[in-house]
């Protein structure tokens, strides 16, 4: 006998609701990043859970020898200023080389390592990255002990391992989307003061977060274990939703050094705004970050916030011919 047509839509509806909720409850997020490394997020998720000493698990992390690509010139001294970058997506690959192109057409001294997981370690990436100064370095994944559905806030936590390049006197971690307009050395010498917190960045007051877009930062492998340990410590207390920004935020709430505003443009904050309040800017912004839309990506962009990244790429084609010719 056949249900009446409002108990029969009412059945289908509450069977309906039973299998989302039995998917949802199920599932795990982000299963397509997951799904290679299960082993390794278990180890590490055993380890926090079992408390092992995190420096038997972590050590320190070396920059390759040898050629370090047009720009970078060849060997590496024992102690070096350092910028280093992070690219986990192979489609940001231009911004990562119009980067390193604007690192070398302002003179920058930092030795510059690009960090990439295991996935993008392939020859046309390394070729692409090294023929803007740039030496990729291939780092393991750092899972949280919190899933979250977002890849880029999981991924965000391989930035810890900067901490354990103690090679590098100093690190200026840069965001891949972000170009440099001037020469920003200085900020190699901002932790020669004993005095002065070992970290530096941007800070919003209204979300209490860093911009981890650009740091500053002073490798210790002693302070790489204790925030490996924090993020493993379910007592210690921060905005996980936010992953490492989160973790970074709350670790040097009351230790970090807020860097000036010329060296963290946001261009975002300027797409609606007058072209000439733009330039106005640019004459004392050392570093732009390109924090929604991305040039190069996204296909060419309009506008005044994007024409200075376009002439950049423009020279590094240019740079790139002439250099390719010369070989």
């Amino acid at each position: 006998m056949a249900l009446p047509r409002p108990k029969r839509t009412a059945v289908i509806a509450l069977s309906a609701c039973i299998i989302l909720f039995i998917y949802v409850a199920t599932r795990q997020p982000n299963e397509r990043f997951y799904k290679d490394d299960v082993d390794a997020r278990s180890d590490h998720l055993s380890h926090c859970s079992r408390n092992t000493k995190l420096s038997e698990i972590y050590g320190e992390l070396r920059i390759p020898e040898g050629t370090h690509g047009q720009g970078g010139g060849t060997g590496k001294p024992a102690s070096a200023d350092c910028v280093f970058s992070m690219l986990m997506d192979i489609d940001y690959t231009p911004l990562a080389q119009v980067l390193g192109y604007s690192m070398i057409k302002e003179k920058s001294n930092g030795l510059k390592v690009m960090l990439i997981p295991k996935k993008l370690d392939r020859g046309d990436v390394r070729e692409d990255l090294e023929s803007t100064g740039w030496i990729p370095v291939v780092v393991e994944p750092i899972y949280p002990t919190k899933l979250l559905k977002d890849e880029n806030l999981i991924t965000s936590y391989m930035k810890l391992h900067m901490w354990a390049f103690t090679e590098c006197k100093s690190i200026i971690y840069l965001d891949v989307a972000s170009l440099a307009t001037k020469n920003f050395d200085e900020l190699h010498d901002l932790f020669k003061s004993t005095e002065i917190s070992p970290f530096a960045s941007a800070f919003n007051k209204k979300s209490q977060l860093i911009d981890s877009a650009v740091m500053v930062i002073k490798p210790n492998l002693f302070e790489y274990h204790k925030l490996l340990k924090s993020m493993c410590d379910s007592k210690f207390a921060y905005n996980k939703a936010f992953a490492f920004d989160g973790l970074i935020s709350q670790h040097y709430s009351h230790s970090m050094l807020n860097l000036p505003s010329k060296y963290t443009a946001d261009s975002n904050g300027w797409v609606n705004k007058p072209a000439e309040e733009w330039k106005q800017l640019l004459k004392n912004t050392k570093i732009i970050h390109y924090t929604k839309d991305k040039p190069g990506v996204y296909g060419d962009l309009p506008g005044h916030v994007f024409e200075v990244w376009y002439f950049a790429r423009n020279d590094m084609i240019e740079y790139l011919e002439t250099h390719h010719t010369h070989e």
